[in-house]
């Protein structure tokens, strides 16, 4: 039987899928679409859209990119460094109150004229 006096030990035997699964997650919803945000315990953030949209999907991209983060596609998450990750969150959860995104088909009056 191990002892846990050195704090490395358990990191060093759990995969690391195993240590990021259990990290602090909250859910912002953009009209049923929802963007996933963790934070790791250096204080940078992990941005995921789970419910993919193009639309949102651009958004979070050119949000993140906006302030230093960077794409990881294992996870296909975008990471935003620490100095920026509550900008990037007060950002994401003010549009998720003023941006409209839809689900399903277009309403008629969006729908291009037919030829």
């Amino acid at each position: 039987m191990s002892s846990l006096s050195d704090p490395n030990e358990f990191t060093q035997r759990v995969p690391v899928s195993e240590v990021t699964r259990g990290l602090p997650e909250s859910i912002i919803s953009f009209g049923g679409r929802w963007v996933a945000i963790k934070q790791f315990p250096s204080g940078d953030i992990a941005v995921k859209v789970v419910s993919w949209d193009p639309d949102l999907v651009s958004l979070v991209k050119n949000l993140a990119q906006a302030h230093g983060g960077r794409y990881n596609p294992r996870h296909k998450t975008w990471n935003v460094p620490q100095r920026s990750a509550h900008a990037v969150r007060h950002e994401l959860l003010h549009k998720s109150k003023t941006l409209q995104i839809r689900m399903g088909p277009m309403a008629s009056s969006d729908q291009p004229p037919s030829v």
